[in-house]
């Protein structure tokens, strides 16, 4: 009898976005409100990093970079 598991995939993207700010405080606050406000969109962005793992009984395996 086969059994159903749940994965869990993660991945790290990146993409680069250019602020015109007074300090690098000014231009992390408003690239955070963009972020949040979904003016910046990683999308489809960079993968730098991806891994899996298999979750049983409320554990999680190992995670495997793939």
């Amino acid at each position: 009898m086969k059994t159903k598991y749940k994965i869990i995939i993660e991945e790290l993207i990146s993409e680069e976005f250019f602020i015109e700010a007074d300090s690098k405080d000014d231009a992390l606050k408003e690239a955070i409100r963009k972020y949040n406000s979904s003016e910046f969109v990683l999308c489809p962005g960079n993968v730098e990093q991806k891994r899996i793992c298999v979750e049983e009984n409320q554990e999680e395996s190992n995670w495997i970079e793939f």
